[in-house]
């Protein structure tokens, strides 16, 4: 029995497919040889145990990302009574603010901009700009540090913050840190350009993980999409104005599994692709117009006959047939008349020109 215990003890440090052979080799070798009944009946539960998906593996570690960047904590973020928390001085400092902590008192003032936010150790009340805010959960110390609930901070100094159950993910939305990086991708694709205009595309094309965070400012529900789960598999196209390189009409792909947070009101069948159109050339990058591709029906009207319609339309029915169309959800479409649209698509090892 003890060397039993002590093969159960190894297998629950390895995950789930390694435990599973772990059990079995060790098992067989070195315990079965006792040849008692009931060892029998305890091997053939443990090894049906280990083969359900998760019935004994740890839950799923939490991750933090901040637009399309993962933070990285020395203490990992726990979740308590439904609230992840995270490292307060980690968190309050990757999103710009500076931090004040007194340790007489175990408080910590946190400013950015007009935000003032005020916690207290074991504490569920904090304050925002001196108004009081009942936290959910209380600031706690976990390996000598402080760990404060990601959701309240980060909306007290002007984020958004979605929380993915499928991957166990908290994302939070910065804008301004968002701004700020597109416009040193903007900067390099100019000065790229200038010296060869397919090497300024392809530098778009690669950070697409990057710019396609514009699509939170007006959609809540692709943050619940594949579309922020990957970064390049769901691009499908991109289309540039003939001669430039940062503004370009985008399509994703909305994969089967995240259809259910697609929102069908909107359009009345299943948000197949989404279609975007993106100006990195300003002072603030923005997304000009957005919408959702679909079968034609009484919701989602059919092409039009302006450069951005007629190339969705010519793609669309050469490679997935007639009867498609849209609906806008959000900004003006621009008129691009007379322009030429140039179009990439991805290939092995890299995205190659296509003639619509």
């Amino acid at each position: 029995m003890a060397r039993l215990s002590k093969i159960f003890r190894e297998a629950e440090q390895n995950s789930q497919f390694v435990r599973l052979y772990f059990l079995e080799r060790k098992f067989l070798k070195e315990v079965l040889p006792v040849r008692k009944k009931w060892l029998w009946n305890l091997l053939i539960v443990v090894l049906l145990i280990t083969s359900l998906p998760g019935s004994v593996m740890a839950d799923q570690p939490i991750a933090v990302t901040l637009n399309s960047e993962q933070l990285h904590f020395d203490v990992l973020p726990i979740l308590e009574n439904s609230r992840v928390l995270v490292p307060l001085r980690a968190i309050f400092e990757t999103l710009g603010a500076t931090v004040d902590w007194n340790g007489t008192t175990g408080t910590v003032t946190a400013a950015k901009g007009n935000s003032i936010v005020t916690l207290t150790v074991g504490e569920n009340m904090a304050y925002k700009n001196g108004a009081r805010v009942e936290l959910d959960v209380p600031t706690k110390i976990v390996n000598g540090r402080t760990l404060v609930p990601v959701r309240f901070v980060s909306e007290a100094l002007g984020e958004r913050v979605y929380w993915i159950p499928k991957t166990s993910t908290v994302l939070i939305f910065s804008q301004d840190i968002l701004t700020y990086n597109l416009n040193k991708l903007a900067q390099m694709v100019e000065q790229t350009k200038n010296q060869n205009l397919e090497e300024a595309r392809k530098l778009v094309i690669n950070n697409n993980g990057l710019w396609r965070y514009l699509l939170l400012t007006k959609e809540d529900w692709i943050a619940k999409s594949n579309i922020l789960q990957y970064e390049t598999t769901d691009l499908h196209n991109i289309w540039f104005p003939e001669g430039e390189a940062l503004r370009f009409l985008a399509r994703f792909v909305n994969r089967p599994y995240s259809l259910d947070q697609s929102p069908y009101e909107q359009t009345g069948s299943p948000i197949i692709d989404v279609v975007t159109f993106i100006d990195l050339s300003g002072e603030k990058p923005s997304l000009v117009w957005l919408a959702y591709l679909g079968k034609a029906n009484e919701k989602i009207i059919t092409f039009k006959d302006d450069t951005i319609d007629l190339t969705l339309k010519s793609y669309m029915e050469k490679w997935h047939g007639a009867d498609w169309g849209y609906r806008v959800v959000n900004g003006t479409k621009p008129d691009l008349l007379g322009v030429k649209l140039q179009g990439y698509r991805p290939g092995p090892g890299y995205w190659f020109p296509i003639n619509n």
